[in-house]
C-alpha cells in the first residue's frame, strides 16, 4: 500500500510541476481582440438598453478590422446595420501601440489602446457612448516576438528595441573571425606547398 501511495505521489507531483511551467503565449492579436471584444460587447448592451436597433457604422481611422468586429457584435445582439440609418455610430481609435522594452533576458510587452464610440445625430453632433483606455503589460522572451506578432495583421507589429551590442560583439568577434579565416588560408597554402 505504501508503494502505491509513493507512486501516486510521484505521478501527481510530476503532473502539477509540468502544469506550473507550461504556459501559452498570448499573441498580440489575441490580447487586442480580447480588449475590443469586451468593449464592443458593452457598446451593444448600451445600445440595446437605449432601444437602438438600427445603425450605420463609420470609423475615423484605418482599422477596418475593428469596424467589422463591431458590426459582428451588433449583429449578434440583433441590431441591424443599415447604410441609410439616421442613427450613426462612429468608432474612433485614438491610441494604438505595441511597445517592447528590454529588461535583462526578457522583454516587457505593453499594448496601449484608447478608443471611443460616438453617437452622431442628424446635425453631425457627437455624443460619447463609451470609451476604453486599456494598457496590457506582460513579459515575453525576445525569441517569442515572431510568435506574438502576425504578419497578416500589421496592427499586431510592435516597436522592437535595438539591441545594444557589447564590445565583444562589435570588435573582438570580427577580429577573431577574420584572424581564424586568415590562419586557415595561410595553413592551407603552407601545408599544400610542402
Amino acid at each position: 500500500m505504501s508503494k502505491f501511495k509513493l507512486i501516486i505521489g510521484i505521478i501527481s507531483l510530476f503532473v502539477v510541476q509540468s502544469h506550473l511551467f507550461c504556459f501559452e503565449l498570448m499573441t498580440n492579436k489575441q490580447v487586442i481582440d480580447s480588449i475590443f471584444d469586451d468593449f464592443f460587447y458593452k457598446i451593444s448592451i448600451t445600445l440595446t438598453e437605449k432601444k437602438i436597433n438600427n445603425v450605420k457604422v463609420i470609423e475615423n481611422s484605418n482599422f477596418n478590422y475593428f469596424t467589422n468586429k463591431l458590426i459582428n457584435e451588433l449583429s449578434n445582439k440583433k441590431i441591424s446595420i443599415n447604410e441609410n440609418s439616421t442613427t450613426i455610430l462612429k468608432l474612433d481609435i485614438r491610441d494604438f501601440e505595441i511597445l517592447y522594452n528590454e529588461t535583462g533576458d526578457e522583454l516587457n510587452r505593453t499594448i496601449n489602446i484608447s478608443a471611443q464610440i460616438y453617437l452622431m445625430d442628424k446635425n453631425g453632433e457627437l455624443s460619447l457612448i463609451d470609451e476604453t483606455k486599456t494598457t496590457f503589460k506582460d513579459k515575453i522572451n525576445p525569441e517569442d516576438i515572431n510568435l506574438a506578432e502576425n504578419d497578416m495583421f500589421p496592427f499586431t507589429k510592435g516597436k522592437i528595441p535595438k539591441t545594444n551590442r557589447s564590445f565583444f560583439d562589435q570588435v573582438l568577434e570580427p577580429i577573431i573571425v577574420i584572424g581564424a579565416t586568415v590562419l586557415t588560408v595561410v595553413l592551407f597554402f603552407s601545408v599544400r606547398t610542402k
